[in-house]
């Protein structure tokens, strides 16, 4: 038998303030309700909002292309790198994991892959890059963002 491991390890339970369980799957089923599981999955697999080819994270966008164009000289790039920034600190719950650069890193990782998933599936045609990185845009700590990276306008 071979098992195919999970995008996380198991191994990060020994780093949560609270382990409810022997397995991350265990530790889900035992603190999660559903509606907590079904709402994560829209931070995971977000709605995107497309507006004259600019794509967005629907939940960040708010509809003032023509100011940000102003804002950012029509720079495609440049407008959704920082509409979609966000710090993973703002985007979840304050918990003590968050402090642990280890969890913070794990979980920058799994957002990034399901974000990257998200806009494959989605636009198959265009190219993203999912960045990870401290203070993108203005925000605070470990943050993410996404931007189409062809074509430039």
């Amino acid at each position: 038998m071979k098992i195919h491991e999970s995008l996380v390890p198991d191994e990060i339970l020994k780093r949560f303030a609270h382990s409810y369980g022997n397995s991350l799957m265990n530790y889900a089923a035992n603190n999660c309700t559903v509606d907590q599981i079904l709402s994560l999955v829209s931070l995971l697999w977000p709605k995107i909002a497309e507006d004259e080819g600019h794509f967005f994270i629907a939940e960040f966008y708010t509809g003032n292309l023509s100011t940000l164009k102003d804002q950012f000289n029509g720079s495609k790039k440049h407008i959704e790198r920082w509409v979609n920034a966000w710090s993973l600190g703002q985007l979840v719950k304050f918990s003590s994991e968050l402090e642990d650069e280890e969890v913070l890193s794990s979980f920058a990782y799994v957002l990034k892959h399901f974000w990257e998933s998200r806009l494959k599936s989605e636009f198959p045609e265009n190219k993203f890059m999912v960045e990870i990185a401290d203070n993108i845009e203005g925000e605070s700590g470990l943050s993410i963002t996404f931007y189409e990276t062809m074509p430039e306008y």
